[in-house]
């Protein structure tokens, strides 16, 4: 299999980011919120006017995972500056392609292109034990929990996790 290339996302981007994000979400989430409640989210969170936004958001890095001219993977951060803290909003790579290094290559760009934090953390569903593992394999430690994943006033439980860099 060839290199996955890590690159800024840019507005010819988006319509596949959606559909990964889309497809991902249901794939992930379906079994723990039912079809029509990830179809609701997805269609709000992971639309393309709300995936623009991000691209226009000072301070973040909106990143793709492309291999073969096929969009794999994405990840979001925003760099906290006076926190020292880049908060990373998102990570998902396509189901068929879990397990391959392209998530740590995206969370190892993420990093590097966010600015000078003392430390990363995000939000994780507290059932997505895959996710869960990932994560604490690339370092991270659960340090607390919320109820409100995301700020999108959708009631969805989360772990917080960190990691010192």
């Amino acid at each position: 299999m060839s290199e996955i290339e890590i690159r800024v996302c840019a507005a010819a981007d988006l319509k596949a980011v959606s559909a990964l994000l889309t497809e991902t979400w249901h794939a992930t989430y379906d079994s723990i919120y039912g079809i029509e409640r990830v179809t609701d989210i997805t269609s709000r969170w992971h639309s393309v006017a709300a995936l623009a936004a991000n691209l226009e958001r000072d301070g973040s890095v909106f990143l793709v995972g492309v291999r073969n001219a096929q969009i794999l993977g994405t990840a979001y951060a925003r760099y906290e500056p006076d926190a020292a803290l880049i908060r990373c909003d998102r990570i998902y790579v396509h189901p068929d392609v879990q397990g391959t290094g392209v998530g740590y290559a995206l969370l190892g760009e993420l990093i590097v292109r966010s600015g000078p934090a003392d430390r990363i953390c995000l939000e994780v569903e507290p059932s997505n034990a895959r996710a869960i593992a990932f994560y604490e394999r690339a370092g991270f430690k659960i340090m607390g929990q919320g109820a409100d994943c995301g700020g999108q006033n959708d009631g969805i439980e989360h772990l917080i996790m960190e990691r010192e860099l």
